[in-house]
């Protein structure tokens, strides 16, 4: 089983385990105004290039359609979550000491690991309790990164707070909206339909950022803090 085919078995499994009702991972709750929600992350992303981004907005407008009355991330928004640090709160979890020690725990990783782009494989969808995701795949040394970034944060006394369903197997998503009532039957049966149908975009990634923001990446909070460039 290769690294991808690892990714595809926990992700099947965290969606029934979420929809079972059981909590494997941590999530954002259900919210009725995700635009003005002024909780604060501190996360480590990829911000879609434009081609991708105009292909999953795209996706984007068709499913919002089907379910206006939830909330989907603007264009300027989407992201793949590279690694969490602090997760939403209000007041935020983190410092500005906690800012800088996440951006020398990621530089000695990118240095340690000698790492270069990312590549990503866009193909698929996550549908969960309380939000809606493309599912991202990426070759083993994305794992081996996230998982060394893991124990550089700790080293540097900023432990992601966050838990997963895996600490062995890494996948990547990009959330495209998150609800604040259960998802409608219009939608639930076209994300069926695109699960197999929704595949084939992969890009490198080159940038990543070092952002605090809020549960939907909404531009109005969010600030980049630091930005790294892979060559």
């Amino acid at each position: 089983m290769n690294y991808a085919q690892k990714q595809k078995e926990i992700l099947d499994r965290l969606e029934a385990l979420s929809w079972a009702g059981e909590s494997p991972a941590s999530s954002v709750p259900m919210s009725s105004d995700f635009e003005t929600d002024s909780r604060l992350c501190l996360t480590f992303l990829s911000f879609l290039p434009t081609t991708i981004q105009e292909t999953v907005s795209a996706l984007v407008e068709e499913l919002k359609a089907l379910d206006p009355d939830q909330y989907f991330y603007l264009p300027e928004s989407l992201h793949i979550t590279i690694q969490n640090v602090r997760r939403i709160a209000d007041p935020p979890t983190f410092t500005a000491v906690d800012i800088a020690a996440a951006d020398r725990a990621f530089q000695e990783t990118i240095a340690q690991n000698n790492l270069k782009p990312l590549r990503f494989q866009l193909s698929g969808l996550l549908l969960l309790p309380t939000s809606l995701a493309v599912t991202v795949y990426t070759e083993k040394t994305y794992g081996d990164f996230v998982i060394a970034l893991r124990r550089n944060l700790i080293e540097h006394k900023i432990p992601d707070n966050k838990s997963y369903i895996s600490d062995d197997i890494v996948f990547g998503n990009i959330t495209i909206a998150r609800f604040g009532s259960p998802p409608s039957i219009k939608l639930k049966e076209r994300v069926a339909e695109l699960k197999l149908s929704f595949s084939g975009v992969e890009y490198l990634a080159e940038d990543i950022c070092l952002v605090t923001t809020s549960a939907v990446c909404h531009p109005d909070f969010t600030t980049v803090r630091q930005s790294y460039k892979l060559k």
